[in-house]
């Protein structure tokens, strides 16, 4: 996958970065992030140029190791990170791509993405989604139907806002627009414990010290509902598990009160965490 960001391309004359520069203007040299040549490293390939470097040269290999054992032909995903901070400008050179899935380069070259699937993110509407989900229930223990219950209003809010914001004829070439959800409770807890995995390979990577963190669940449910903002997303979420998990942890194996091969045990008790290493479940080791 290839990602832009778009916020580098806030200004117009940063689309040379994608596009390239015309002869004789100054970064003519440079080879634009959307070349034929780099498009290509995600399909078939099979010569390699002599200038390519190492790693353009093993992910080419990989490909055509894959295409070449039966999984079939590969297509590149091409991602414009929030889009709507990208200036005007940009939105426009993309329309062919979108339309026709060709693009015309600085040195009119032309790039083929008709092997390509092209994704755009956007936070356009989100303050007017947040003032919506204001009104709503917000804590842990809210119903999940009720988060939902008002999904088409956050659709119409976000794609007006849409409408508002970007030109007719470049939201027009879109295949789907998807409005994402508001996080469920569900859901939050799902990212707990993907941000509890990343944790353990932390400990694990960084510190060199493997361990095994086993939170309860009341302890597990006061985290979340300390991190759940729903018009925020997940961020907050991940806040609360560094303000609440990992700064002690690290306060733990810098005073080497936890070790590798520990098993760390996190309760809740009244309204805070506590720490303990098992086997000594009756000492408590920070509170």
């Amino acid at each position: 996958m290839t990602r832009i960001n778009c916020e580098e391309y806030a200004h117009g004359h940063e689309i040379a970065k994608l596009l390239g520069s015309p002869p004789g203007y100054i970064g003519h040299n440079v080879e634009p992030l959307l070349s034929q040549r780099r498009i290509d490293i995600y399909h078939r390939y099979p010569k390699q140029e002599q200038n390519e470097s190492s790693d353009v040269t093993e992910r080419t290999d990989f490909v055509n190791r894959l295409v070449s054992s039966g999984k079939g032909q590969h297509v590149a995903v091409i991602l414009f990170d929030e889009i709507e901070k990208a200036a005007p400008v940009v939105w426009s050179a993309l329309l062919g791509i979108l339309e026709d899935g060709m693009l015309t380069l600085g040195d009119n070259t032309t790039t083929d993405f008709t092997r390509s699937v092209i994704l755009m993110t956007s936070n356009v509407g989100s303050r007017e989604i947040s003032e919506l989900l204001e009104r709503r229930p917000v804590g842990f223990f809210a119903d999940d139907q009720g988060l939902h219950s008002d999904h088409d209003s956050i659709q119409v809010t976000a794609l007006g806002a849409a409408r508002n914001h970007f030109l007719p004829e470049f939201l027009n070439r879109f295949d789907e627009i998807l409005v994402y959800s508001a996080l469920k409770p569900s859901d939050l807890k799902r990212i707990f414990d993907k941000f509890l995995s990343d944790i353990h390979e932390r400990a694990l990577k960084q510190a060199r010290v493997p361990l095994l963190i086993k939170v309860s669940r009341e302890a597990r449910a006061m985290i979340i509902e300390r991190g759940t903002d729903l018009s925020l997303g997940a961020r907050p979420l991940r806040r609360a598990m560094e303000r609440d998990l990992v700064d002690p942890l690290s306060r733990l194996i810098a005073s080497q009160k936890v070790q590798a091969g520990d098993v760390v045990e996190v309760e809740l008790e009244g309204e805070n965490l506590a720490f303990y290493r098992k086997p000594r479940r009756s000492e408590t080791v920070i509170v």
